[in-house]
């Protein structure tokens, strides 16, 4: 069976797939329901009845009935601090439903060839995402569950790079990426390191929540506020069921892609009555995102300033711009950036591809990417590598020590200070340095020897010598000589008086006590 290659670009609004045979690489087409397939499928999960989860077109068919068990972009809890989401009144692993989303991508690759496995699999995820961060860690672990065990990560700007421009670029000449998908916005600027090799040439730039989902957002309230000034029962109707307002997000969506192409549109209105569409045109859409595409390209032209390239016009320092994400389409976005940077940027005939397509292409060699970051202990944010503090809670970025595990009790001799003494598993004092024969059963016991009644103070031994001071407990034979010498003469003493001489009752009590006393030393 052939070696082939999986790549999936697990996106806040839609998963692309590639596969790579040999040489070749192919854009994989997702099912649909009803039959037929598309080049992307929506990144959504819908919790059903049974408690199992839909991914992609089934799930987004299905929030119909009940959208409150429909997440549409998972990808944006990845990594937070609350790991559960609810669908519905059911609690779901956030990790579980992306994960379920790589899971059908790879069985449907899987079929394509045939039941084979792929030899590696790639995952693609934003440049601002922090190599060590939370989010990557959470995306491992969606992988995980999907039955990746090693996936490749690659940074979506570094996999649009090695699509666009890995047969055109030079050995160090650099490029810019612009990436403008559905959920996050990203820039970098790369040099071409080697053969099918790039490498961040400063710190990458980008924004969270600046995407397409935005701008469905902006348009939903343009048009709402429209509907509301000339037409408010019919936008009270879309407003107050929730199929017809499902419905009228979609074709909201719909309107934002095809004025990207075209001037005008005519929106459908999902409700009955004597009005049911409503003209919009691209001037429309233009004003109302305006000012987050400005922003955005503000962003790129600082990614670009930072990356020390200061004329991105002049192809000696810039070999080009690059266009990647669904939402770069828009034509707002190439006139942009022409007029503020003084450069056209190069796009491809379907940029939400691009990221896929580049990262079925990565060498096998780039299965270890360095990492070109590091991450603040204390609140996760990424920070350049040569920085000492971090840019999000100003605290330091090195690891602080863990404390050092406090000392056993030592119980100090009122005779002397040295040696310390410690009690064994026995309770029974022993001075410190000695080895107790149950931790070390295969060392023969060292015969006590007899303590200098004249020392009066420790002398202290080479390392790891028995430590020998005055006052050192009664070798064991010694003390159980005299528990039986005590023994013996109480119980004299008590056949002298009962049978014998017929003492007094006090000299018995005191032959009991001596018995008493001999009991207690020989126990301690």
């Amino acid at each position: 069976m052939t070696d082939w290659v999986l790549a999936i670009d697990y996106g806040t609004s839609f998963t692309t797939a590639a596969t790579r045979v040999n040489d070749r690489v192919d854009q994989i087409e997702l099912p649909v329901p009803g039959g037929g397939g598309q080049k992307r499928m929506p990144s959504c999960v819908f919790l059903d009845e049974r408690g199992d989860l839909e991914v992609g077109w089934l799930a987004e068919h299905q929030a119909v009935r009940f959208p409150e068990r429909f997440e549409p972009t998972p990808k944006r809890k990845l990594g937070a601090e609350e790991e559960v989401m609810l669908l519905g009144e059911q609690p779901v692993l956030v990790s579980k439903a992306v994960g379920e989303v790589l899971r059908y991508v790879l069985a449907e690759a899987r079929r394509l060839r045939g039941g084979s496995e792929p030899t590696s699999i790639r995952l693609t995820h934003p440049a601002s995402w922090a190599a060590e961060g939370p989010k990557v860690a959470a995306l491992r672990e969606a992988a995980g569950r999907a039955g990746i065990e090693e996936p490749l990560l690659l940074s979506e700007p570094e996999s649009a790079a090695l699509h666009f421009a890995s047969e055109r670029i030079g050995t160090g000449e650099r490029i810019a990426v612009y990436d403008l998908g559905g959920g996050t916005f990203d820039t970098a600027v790369l040099e071409r390191e080697g053969e099918m090799s790039f490498a961040l040439a400063g710190p990458p730039g980008g924004k969270e929540g600046l995407g397409g989902e935005e701008f469905d957002r902006l348009l939903y309230e343009y048009v709402g506020k429209q509907l509301a000034s000339d037409s408010p029962e019919v936008w009270e109707q879309i407003r107050g069921n929730p199929r017809p307002h499902r419905d009228f997000r979609l074709e909201v969506r719909k309107a934002k892609e095809i004025l990207s192409g075209r001037p005008g549109y005519d929106l459908h209105l999902p409700v009955t009555g004597e009005r049911n569409s409503l003209r919009l045109t691209r001037e429309e859409l233009e004003s109302v995102l305006r000012p987050a595409i400005s922003e955005s390209v503000e962003i790129l032209a600082r990614t670009l300033s930072e990356a020390g390239i200061d004329e991105p016009g002049d192809p000696s320092e810039l070999a080009g711009i690059y266009l990647a994400g669904g939402s770069s389409r828009i034509q707002l976005v190439v006139e942009t950036i022409t007029e503020r940077l003084g450069r056209t940027p190069e796009t491809h005939y379907e940029p939400k591809s691009v990221v896929a397509l580049g990262a079925a292409r990565a060498p096998k060699h780039a299965e270890k990417p360095d990492i070109q970051e590091q991450q603040c202990p204390h609140c996760g944010a990424a920070a350049p590598p040569e920085a000492t503090f971090c840019g999000k809670c100003g605290r330091g970025l090195a690891v602080e020590p863990e404390p050092p595990e406090p000392a056993p009790h030592l119980e100090e001799s009122p005779s002397a200070a040295w040696p310390p003494r410690i009690q064994d598993h026995r309770g029974h004092r022993v001075t410190a340095g000695t080895a107790l024969a149950t931790e070390q059963p295969s060392q023969p016991p060292e015969q006590p020897r007899a303590a200098d009644a004249s020392s009066t103070s420790a002398t202290e031994p080479e390392t790891g010598s028995t430590l020998k001071t005055t006052g050192d407990i009664v070798p064991p034979a010694v003390g159980w000589a005299i528990m039986l010498g005590i023994i013996m003469a109480a119980i004299f003493i008590i056949i002298v008086n009962e049978y014998i001489v017929g003492l007094s009752t006090d000299i018995s009590i005191l032959g009991m006590v001596l018995c008493l006393v001999g009991t207690l030393v020989s126990e301690c």
